[in-house]
């Protein structure tokens, strides 16, 4: 028993020492990251890739990468154009959506005293609008302005991720034979992240299914383009469903728009039911997470790293459960 609280402290200061050295050294690790991140990403679906096209050529296999990779990065670079013209597009236009509401609310017989407390909203809400803005524009110059460090590291990235691709099987069978737990533990993580990020994948897909079909029934212009912004919104961390649908139902009943408000109400009600029997389905079925460690990792996470760490702790604490899964088993084995 002793033996037993020795070995899981000496692991428990491992994970501590782990935390304390990523936390400190976050910003240099943040590119590394993010190209282990893309590998564990792309490779598994360049593998079952190469394996349907039956490819034995050395060459040719090395060509499907780097094409398929080239594709990867232009569809990243147009998601993220994409994303700032549409951002830039609605605050554009936020100011005179935002008149136009103040006039229908200033209208509305229904809430008491409307005028009294609608100045102070809407000369608020411009003023948040006119903040984002220019939150947004000194960002957008802040990043111009970092440009050269941005490229610098874009191009690390970029060319890691590429070649650990391209010699990724060699790698393997390297750290296979020099590092047999080591290469455990990497498979045991590629795995946790792959469920984690085909679950989200899954889910983000039938919301927009779901999303779609109820904006197709109620009669919404720009069906396809709404239910894949929401979407993709709800995918994000941080952001979410509620960001979007919630705001949207209130103002419509505030507005006397009470078939849509119903009829939004309605589809987000089934969204989220959609989502909670899913989301366990998908995830705590496979990698055995109960929800009170869950909850305790969520805490942990936003105290040591805010908001980030509510959804990265989880993850790490599922990835560590399956590490010592699969130890216990070889040792079992042995």
């Amino acid at each position: 028993m002793k033996d037993k609280l020795i070995k899981y402290a000496y692991y428990l200061l491992l994970v501590i020492i782990f935390v304390l050295l990523a936390y400190a050294l976050v910003n240099w690790l943040v590119p590394l990251f993010f190209s282990f991140l893309i590998v564990l990403v792309l490779q598994p679906l360049l593998a079952k890739e190469i394996e349907l096209l039956k490819i034995k050529n050395s060459f040719l296999t090395k060509l499907v990468i780097v094409l398929n990779y080239l594709f990867f990065i232009t569809v990243i670079i147009v998601i993220v154009v994409f994303t700032v013209i549409q951002i830039y597009k609605i605050l554009e236009i936020m100011p005179e959506y935002l008149n136009d509401l103040y006039q229908k609310l200033s209208n509305n017989h229904y809430i008491i005293d409307a005028g009294k407390y609608l100045d102070i909203i809407y000369s608020g809400s411009m003023s948040l609008v006119e903040n984002i803005s220019t939150s947004f524009i000194t960002s957008l110059i802040t990043f111009i302005m970092k440009i050269p460090s941005f490229l610098f590291d874009l191009m690390f990235v970029v060319i890691t991720s590429l070649f650990i691709l391209l010699d990724y099987d060699l790698i393997e069978k390297y750290v296979l034979n020099k590092y047999p737990v080591t290469s455990l533990v990497v498979d045991t993580v590629k795995n946790v992240l792959s469920n984690i990020f085909k679950a989200s994948v899954i889910i983000m897909i039938v919301t927009f299914v779901e999303l779609y079909l109820g904006f197709v029934l109620i009669g919404l212009s720009q069906s396809a383009m709404l239910a894949c912004i929401i979407a993709v919104i709800d995918f994000l961390p941080v952001l979410g469903l509620d960001m979007i649908m919630v705001p949207w139902i209130i103002i419509n009943a505030l507005t006397n728009n009470i078939y849509l408000a119903i009829a939004l109400l309605i589809i987000y009600l089934i969204v989220v039911v959609t989502k909670n029997i899913l989301e366990p389905r998908l995830l705590a079925k496979n990698l055995g997470l109960s929800p009170i460690v869950s909850l305790i990792g969520m805490y942990l996470g936003m105290q040591w790293f805010g908001i980030i760490g509510l959804f990265i702790a989880p993850t790490l604490i599922m990835i560590i459960i399956q590490v010592f899964k699969v130890k216990h088993q070889l040792k079992n084995n042995e």
